[in-house]
C-alpha cells in the first residue's frame, strides 16, 4: 500500500517555545561576549595611549633638559679657556650633557616601543607609519561618581544565567508528552479488506515514562542556575569594591598631581636662580647641573601621578561599563 501521512503537533510541553528561548539566548551571550571583548580592547588601547602620550611629555622635557645642559656645557669651556674653573668641572658638564642625551634616546626607543604595542592592539600592521603627538592633559577633572552601568562581564554573566534557566526549562518539558493530530490517506491498497477504510484521522501522543536519568538532568540544570547566580553575586560585590577604590584613588591622585605640580613649577625657579648663581661666580657648573637633575625628576614624577591618575580613570570607566566616557577626560 502507498499513501499519505499528515502529522500537526498540537502540544509538546513547551519544547519549542524552550528551544526558540534557548536560541535567542546563546544570540544574546554572544553580543554579551563581543561587547566584553570589545570594552577589554579598548581598554588595553588607552592605556597604551596613556603610556605614549606620557613618552611625548617626558620626551619633551627631556629635549629642554638636554639643551639646557648643551648650554651649560658651552658655558663651562668658555669658563675654561678663560682659567675660572678647573679641568674636572668641565668634564663634569660633558658626563652630565651625554647622560642626558642617552635618556632622551631611551625615551624614543620607550615609544618606538610603545607605538608597536598600540599597533598591534588596534591590529595595524606594525611597517604602517603611526604618528602620536599628543601630551599627556594635565587639566585634571574627576567624574561624576552618581552615573554607572553594568559592566560588560555582568552582562555575560546575566545573559549565561538567562541562558541556564532555558535550558533547565528544556529539562523540565522533556518529561512532558508530545500531542500530535494525524491524518493518513491510502492511494493505493492491495489485498486489503474491501471494510477497512482508505483514510484515518485520529490523535497520537508519545510520553517516555521511565527515564532513569530524567533526575540527574534536572539536578544539573538546577545547579547550572546556582552556579551563575553565585558568579553573579560574587562577579558584582568585586565590581562595587573596584569602583570604590577607582573613586578614591582619583581623588587621592588628583590631589597628589597639583602637589607635584607646585614641586615641579619650584624646580624652575630653583634652577634659574642657581644658573644666576653661577654667571655671577656664586655657584659651579655642577650645581647647575644638579639643579637641571632634580627638575627633571621633579617633572618625572609629575607625569608619572598623571599617568597613575588617567589610568584609574580608564578602570573607573571599565569596571563600570561607560568605556565610550574615557574620550571624555583622555584625549
Amino acid at each position: 500500500m502507498a499513501g499519505i501521512l499528515a502529522r500537526q503537533p498540537i502540544y509538546l510541553g513547551g519544547k519549542l517555545n524552550a528551544a526558540k528561548e534557548l536560541s535567542r539566548q546563546q544570540v544574546e551571550s554572544g553580543k554579551a561576549n563581543l561587547e566584553s571583548s570589545q570594552d577589554l580592547t579598548a581598554y588595553n588601547i588607552s592605556l597604551n595611549y596613556i603610556q605614549v602620550m606620557y613618552l611625548n611629555s617626558m620626551i619633551q622635557k627631556q629635549e629642554k633638559i638636554v639643551e639646557s645642559l648643551e648650554n651649560n656645557e658651552k658655558y663651562a669651556q668658555s669658563l675654561l679657556k678663560a682659567e675660572i674653573i678647573p679641568p674636572y668641572l668641565k668634564n663634569w658638564s660633558n658626563i652630565t650633557k651625554l647622560q642626558g642625551e642617552t635618556n632622551l634616546k631611551n625615551l624614543k626607543l620607550e615609544k618606538e616601543n610603545a607605538l608597536l604595542t598600540l599597533k598591534d592592539l588596534m591590529g595595524i600592521s606594525l611597517d604602517e607609519t603611526m604618528e602620536i603627538n599628543e601630551e599627556l592633559n594635565e587639566n585634571i577633572e574627576v567624574p561624576n561618581f552618581s552615573s554607572s552601568e553594568q559592566s560588560a562581564d555582568l552582562k555575560l554573566l546575566l545573559s549565561k544565567k538567562k541562558e541556564a534557566e532555558t535550558t533547565h526549562n528544556i529539562t523540565k518539558s522533556l518529561s512532558r508528552p508530545n500531542i500530535f493530530a494525524i491524518g493518513n490517506y491510502q492511494f493505493f491498497r492491495n489485498d486489503l479488506p474491501l471494510i477497512t477504510p482508505p483514510w484515518l484521522v485520529g490523535i497520537e501522543m508519545q510520553w517516555t515514562l521511565f527515564d532513569p536519568e530524567r533526575k540527574s538532568k534536572k539536578l544539573a540544570s538546577q545547579s547550572l542556575i546556582k552556579e551563575a547566580d553565585l558568579l553573579i553575586d560574587q562577579k558584582q560585590k568585586s565590581v562595587d569594591l573596584a569602583t570604590k577604590i577607582s573613586e578614591n584613588k582619583l581623588i587621592s591622585f588628583k590631589e597628589q598631581s597639583e602637589t607635584f605640580d607646585a614641586a615641579r613649577k619650584q624646580t624652575y625657579t630653583t634652577t634659574e636662580m642657581v644658573r644666576k648663581r653661577m654667571e655671577n661666580s656664586l655657584s659651579s657648573v655642577k650645581d647647575v647641573n644638579d639643579a637641571l637633575q632634580l627638575q627633571y625628576e621633579a617633572e618625572k614624577l609629575y607625569y608619572t601621578s598623571l599617568v597613575a591618575y588617567q589610568t584609574v580613570i580608564a578602570t573607573y570607566f571599565y569596571i563600570t561599563g561607560n568605556v565610550e566616557n574615557i574620550t571624555n577626560y583622555i584625549p
